[in-house]
């Protein structure tokens, strides 16, 4: 084998990159940096293209090659600074360092305001079962199972008040996740009039469903958005018309029904999509909002400062400490489980993730479920409760913020109720927020 000797790199020609090497004809710059002629800074982690480009390619190579953001859906936030202010460190701490007496006052005045509120009934048993969907079932897998049950049932709901079986409807998915709640609605539309579908979620994820819609006559949007920045009243399908001919031609009311779902939508994320729908519906007296089914969780995490209703607390005897001991109280519903779904630290919520639940990473998780597994003795805990004393009082503390949220639909005219969805042994988040047009 003969060794020659390397050749020299040529002087650029016009037009040619000057990264250009005859033996390998690696580009070492980024795109945006390829100025012909001018030296550069090189940079190895960038991964170049295998041929150099000719001065009439030069552009749609740096196109390609993208260097600036993809644009973002126009929105306009409807909160403001003062919502998301942090809550006084002096009421955290009075709520974290509750005593047992006082446990004990708070504890009666949450049991009185849940019997005043359901009348010493729980919220609807509702468990159903879908058929166009029940095909879908992996009974190999066990998380499979889980939620299968769990969508079919809220879809069997749905169903039950007439929202899927509206014509040309568009279905709002928020905290959307991977979208498998979306394709299972998708499946049980198939074979109707196609629909659209918004789905909103503030992270990408691997593995979505999106890629199935494709092959269906419904469209499917995505937004990489938060739901805080989300105004529903920019959202095109609010402003595309389905009219009969036998409307008026000078009829413009917006007649397409929109439903918006979701299942396992986390704190604060809940709230935020109540409001924001809530704020179109208030301005919009034509509104085509048909219905609204939302599956709430991880209540430790709403924020008094986005809960719709807070007159609705201060006439239930809840002070702004109360309202912080009611969400610390509330993970208690998870008690002996330490779990909080891990999608809401990243996402809006669940939405069929699950991978992995994990103890929630709270600053008050002393007094909260996220230890409660580690007590051997029901005595250790400090309240002195025990665990299905604990469970039951984060069940009527959950249910309170989520009857808050009913009112708040009602004062906008919508029909509203809680029901419980699925059995607890399939998730203790086993209830859901439905609300639909009288």
């Amino acid at each position: 084998m003969t060794n020659k000797p390397p050749k020299k790199r040529p002087d650029p020609t016009p037009g040619q990159c000057h990264r250009f090497l005859i033996n390998k004809p690696h580009i070492k710059t980024q795109a945006s940096s390829h100025a012909l002629g001018i030296a550069t800074a090189v940079s190895p982690s960038c991964h170049p293209p295998l041929t150099a480009p000719s001065t009439t390619h030069l552009a749609s190579h740096a196109h390609t090659i993208r260097t600036t953001p993809s644009p973002k859906a126009a929105s306009i936030s409807i909160s403001t600074a003062d919502d998301y202010v942090t809550p006084n460190p002096a009421v955290r701490a009075a709520s974290r360092d509750m005593t047992s007496d006082e446990l004990s006052t708070f504890a009666r005045k949450v049991q009185t305001a849940y019997e005043s509120l359901f009348k010493g009934q729980d919220p609807e048993v509702s468990i159903m079962d879908y058929e166009p969907v029940k095909f879908m079932l992996n009974e190999e897998s066990k998380w499979g199972r889980k939620h299968h049950k769990q969508i079919v049932s809220l879809l069997g709901n749905m169903h039950k008040l007439g929202l899927l079986q509206q014509p040309a409807s568009t279905f709002i998915g928020l905290g959307a996740g991977t979208g498998e709640f979306s394709y299972y609605l998708l499946k049980s539309l198939f074979a109707s009039t196609p629909a659209s579908f918004v789905l909103v979620d503030r992270q990408s994820l691997k593995y979505a469903t999106d890629k199935y819609f494709k092959f269906t006559a419904s469209d499917m949007t995505r937004l990489k958005m938060d739901l805080k920045d989300l105004n529903f009243a920019n959202l095109d399908v609010f402003h595309h018309p389905s009219r009969p001919a036998s409307d008026a031609p000078n009829d413009n009311r917006p007649t397409k029904p929109v439903i918006a779902y979701s299942k396992h939508l986390c704190g604060i994320a809940t709230d935020l999509s109540l409001r924001g729908l809530m704020s179109y519906v208030a301005t919009t007296p034509d509104h085509n909002l048909a219905g609204i089914m939302i599956a709430s969780c991880c209540h430790q995490l709403v924020q008094p400062h986005t809960f719709p209703l807070p007159e609705y607390l201060d006439d239930l005897g809840f002070s702004g400490c109360d309202f912080e001991r009611l969400r610390i109280v509330s993970a208690w519903r998870m008690s002996g489980t330490g779990k909080v779904s891990s999608s809401c630290v990243k996402g809006h919520g669940d939405n069929d993730i699950d991978s992995g639940q994990q103890t929630a990473n709270l600053e008050d998780e002393q007094h909260t479920g996220g230890l409660d597994q580690d007590c051997v003795l029901v005595d250790e805990h400090w309240s002195g409760m025990n665990l299905k004393e604990r469970e039951r009082l984060g069940y009527q503390a959950k249910r309170i913020i989520d009857m808050g949220r009913v009112k708040y639909l009602e004062q906008h005219g919508f029909k509203a109720k809680l029901i419980e969805y699925i059995d607890a042994s399939s998730t203790p988040e086993n209830v859901a927020i439905v609300a639909w047009k009288p």
